[in-house]
């Protein structure tokens, strides 16, 4: 389910219409990685590769916003080590975190802090949390 998940909300997202910046190509995944202090996991290299997140304030109809990665990388700095913001959910009410803590995948944790402050894991992988993105949304607290 890994990657299935994250190609099918994806998918979604441009049949409804959703505006997404391009994927980006692996070259720039690879650089943006280099700049935290472990390499990205393959689910969220596979994700940035079929789509480059979404421009401020763009959500899907489940109100989640998926940040670009650079913004994500950017963002790391004032979270604990690890943890990467990568989306919001609901019009700013929760921020969502990958934690890196393998080669092949992250875990997302929510937080409603917007500073780390209180990480609660909801998903023990990127494509477990997609696809509550698609049948479970209010397992990630979204309507």
């Amino acid at each position: 389910m890994s990657t299935l998940a994250i190609r099918q909300v994806v998918d979604r997202w441009n049949s409804e219409g959703v505006e997404l910046y391009a994927a980006l190509p692996a070259a720039e995944i690879k650089r943006l990685s280099a700049l935290l202090w472990r390499p990205l996991s393959e689910d969220v290299k596979f994700l940035y590769s079929i789509c480059g997140g979404m421009p401020p304030s763009t959500v899907d109809d489940r109100w989640f916003e998926l940040w670009p990665l650079e913004r994500a990388v950017k963002e790391s700095s004032r979270f604990p080590r690890g943890f990467i913001p990568f989306a919001e959910g609901f019009l700013s009410a929760q921020l969502y975190c990958l934690l890196l803590g393998s080669e092949a995948t992250a875990s997302v944790h929510i937080d409603y802090s917007f500073n780390g402050d209180s990480l609660e894991l909801v998903a023990p992988s990127l494509g477990d949390a997609f696809h509550m993105l698609i049948n479970a949304p209010t397992n990630l607290h979204l309507p």
